[in-house]
């Protein structure tokens, strides 16, 4: 009877999250305003389903079944694709500010240095050798690394518009 019980919420709970746009519910768990923050009650509060914009993060010490009523959903407020893109789109060519938005540092700071390191050694490169040949070797080493950092940026905005890429917690864009 009680595995009956258990089968009848899944499939209701699977009901409800094939339904929404946005459901997070892992566990049936009593749904209440406290619990629930940014979402709505609901199949007798037991799932609590998202409001447009938030997810449930759970972080490793609330995932434990002892700890289910002590869960906090839609308590994640997902960064804007949006906002993300825009920034990729105008200023993330020379600063990587599309990553630092979606909290992705290491991208952003990798793109920063990639974009800024050819620059100065560019400028290295013109100082050591001040002829023909060095202006040469800057113009060609410029290029090379010039279509490398473009081709990322547009790989970068296009995966933040097409939500092709999580925030820095792994959530996805909104």
């Amino acid at each position: 009877m009680q595995h009956i019980l258990q089968l009848t919420l899944t499939v209701l709970l699977l009901q409800i999250c094939i339904v929404s746009v946005s459901c997070d519910a892992k566990y049936v768990y009593q749904c209440t305003i406290e619990n629930c923050i940014h979402g709505k009650c609901y199949t007798n509060n037991t799932v609590c389903v998202c409001d447009n914009g938030y997810k449930t993060f759970y972080t490793t010490n609330n995932t434990n079944a002892e700890n289910i009523q002590h869960i906090n959903n839609c308590n994640y407020k997902q960064k804007s694709r949006m906002t993300a893109f825009l920034l990729e789109l105008f200023l993330g060519y020379a600063t990587g500010v599309g990553y630092f938005y979606i909290g992705r540092i290491s991208l952003g700071i990798a793109q920063t240095v990639f974009f800024w390191g050819t620059i100065c050694i560019s400028c290295c490169i013109g100082f050591i050798i001040p002829n023909d040949r060095g202006i040469q070797l800057v113009f060609i080493i410029q290029c090379c690394f010039n279509i490398g950092i473009c081709i990322w940026w547009m790989i970068a905005f296009v995966s933040m518009i097409t939500m092709k890429i999580n925030d820095g917690n792994g959530i996805p864009l909104y």
